[in-house]
């Protein structure tokens, strides 16, 4: 089932602090769902599968994210999950909110720069609360 994720960004020197809500995204359900299903899906969903946003070169740049789903049979969520990483200026990334079970989730920054060539950026999880009410 594809699920949504929110993110947030922060500039801000002390981490887990000055978040700023930069959207959500969903699994579009590429390779797992039937092409058909997915893109109805994606299509009566009105979540986007991309968003965009900038971020300051050459300075630490903290990344958030977060998502919720709940269905017929059951919900839950996971996050928040952070991550520190400090992007370059002729750098494009691609940060992916990574499920790894029903409770566990992480986030994975990719350099996308070169399409041919993606790699993992290196970064330092943070361990930021969870916001009151989630």
């Amino acid at each position: 089932m594809p699920m949504s994720a929110s993110f947030s960004i922060s500039s801000a020197t002390t981490a887990c602090e000055g978040f700023e809500f930069a959207g959500s995204v969903r699994d579009g359900g590429e390779g797992v769902l039937l092409p058909w299903i997915a893109a109805l899906s994606n299509k009566l969903s009105g979540v986007p599968t991309v968003q965009e946003a900038a971020v300051p070169a050459d300075a630490p740049v903290q990344v958030k994210g977060f998502s919720f789903w709940q269905d017929q049979y059951s919900s839950g969520s996971c996050g928040p999950v952070a991550k520190r990483f400090t992007p370059t200026a002729d750098g494009v990334y691609l940060v992916d909110f990574v499920w790894a079970g029903m409770r566990k989730c992480g986030l994975r920054v990719v350099d996308i720069s070169r399409s041919d060539e993606p790699r993992e950026v290196p970064g330092a999880p943070l361990i930021c609360p969870r916001p009151p009410g989630l």
